[in-house]
């Protein structure tokens, strides 16, 4: 019996009625012409990594620093404008 390894990476884009990934990344043409339910799930897939991505990135602490920054200069755009 063979040894697994402890850690199993699967690579992007990972064929499983092959059992292998491709040599390079899958074109948009040949994501259209899967099936409709292989392409709903890659476009699942899509939608949670640029919404991890986008978390991550509003999650930043120069993100948090640039937008305490930003209300503070509207509160003063504010009492100027009441002045």
């Amino acid at each position: 019996m063979k040894e697994q390894p402890e850690h199993l990476e699967i690579p992007p884009f990972y064929d499983e009625a092959k059992g292998k990934a491709p040599a390079k990344p899958l074109r948009p043409s040949e994501i259209k012409s899967r099936t409709e339910a292989e392409g709903q799930e890659y476009l699942e897939l899509e939608m949670m990594v640029s919404m991890a991505r986008a978390r991550a990135r509003a999650s930043s602490p120069v993100t948090h620093i640039v937008k305490e920054r930003t209300a503070g200069y509207l509160k003063q755009l504010l009492k100027l404008k009441d002045r």
